[in-house]
């Protein structure tokens, strides 16, 4: 580990807490938390959550790929030191997220030299001392749990630093700022911030984009290879903005028009619409995604007019005119669309 990072960790472990002195410096740790990194790897994976962690010999562990009675994670691995069985950490998965609770927990932030962040969180209450170590950007919320005696962990803070380091989380799926990066690029409505969610159980990420007042302006999914895409029914399409509209393929359904490809709503437009509002129809079908003006993939009628309203630009399709997002112009990041 990097020399400033792990006295960042051990500095937490150690004495970020109130623990005394006396224990093995930051310093002298660094040698040997790179060793420790050689070892077993322990895995555990249920639906799209999945989880490794590489121990060193002197240690044990044990994994489970569905949740412990009554609990709220979806697969973990719990591990110890084999001296010391009472030092039980649980690295977990959890599909509904992390929710924090007590007056008195502090907040650390730390950075691995894997380039991994966490948000170390502590309480002290009485006797036991409880630690939750929360990994950042990560596919879905992923935390490192301990709950008992604070000296165990002075002890054994210099190999557990590696350990927390080597873990491998939600592999195979995009990191949250990958996703972000994705449907902002294709996202042309203006926005004031982002939210993402993963889903664990369908592998897809929902970015759902926010106004200065915290109105929802939109929201788009991204899939596990990367790209937008549409989800399983026509409820959850809806809910990412994405309309189930005779899709071809993966692609939304979308249509190009003045060199601006527009995405498909279900949401219809609430006043009437004029025939001196009409700036164009689509003349073509594509089984791809659109890259010529008046293109659609999701109709193969031909001459669908698309009018511009106070609500934004519009097109009628199956007999109601539906609003339209304009994800993007032409060659300016539409490739992230397909």
């Amino acid at each position: 580990m990097k020399r400033g990072i792990a006295a960042l960790l051990m500095a937490f472990l150690l004495a970020g807490c109130g623990a005394p002195g006396g224990s093995l410096s930051a310093e002298e740790s660094i040698d040997d938390a790179e060793t420790v990194l050689h070892g077993e790897t322990f895995t555990a994976e249920n639906g799209c959550a999945n989880l490794a962690l590489t121990l060193p010999e002197s240690w044990e562990g044990e994994t489970a790929d569905t949740p412990e009675d009554g609990g709220t994670d979806a697969c973990h691995i719990e591990f110890w030191p084999a001296d010391a069985p009472e030092l039980r950490l649980t690295l977990r998965a959890y599909p509904d997220g992390i929710g924090l609770c007590g007056t008195g927990v502090t907040f650390e932030e730390v950075t691995f030299a894997s380039g991994q962040t966490a948000t170390a969180c502590a309480e002290q209450i009485d006797d036991v001392f409880w630690l939750c170590l929360i990994y950042h950007d990560t596919p879905g919320a992923y935390a490192v749990e301990f709950s008992g005696d604070r000296t165990l962990l002075e002890q054994y803070g210099q190999p557990l630093a590696a350990i927390l380091d080597s873990a491998v989380l939600g592999e195979g799926f995009p990191r949250q700022s990958e996703a972000e990066q994705v449907a902002s690029d294709a996202f042309a409505e203006d926005y004031k911030e982002m939210r993402a969610q993963f889903d664990m159980n369908a592998g897809v990420w929902t970015v759902t984009f926010l106004a200065a007042d915290a109105a929802e302006v939109g929201s788009l999914c991204v899939g596990a290879d990367g790209k937008l895409c549409l989800v399983g029914n026509e409820a959850d399409a809806r809910l990412c903005g994405l309309p189930r509209a005779e899709p071809a393929g993966d692609y939304p359904a979308a249509f190009m028009l003045n060199d601006t490809v527009y995405l498909l709503s279900q949401d219809p437009v609430p006043t009437e619409v004029g025939q001196d509002a009409i700036i164009g129809y689509t003349v073509s079908y594509t089984d791809t995604f659109p890259e010529k003006n008046g293109e659609s993939n999701f109709s193969r009628t031909a001459e669908l007019p698309v009018a511009q309203t106070e609500s934004g630009v519009a097109v009628y399709y199956e007999g109601v005119w539906r609003l339209c997002t304009a994800a993007g112009r032409k060659n300016e990041g539409l490739n992230k669309l397909r």
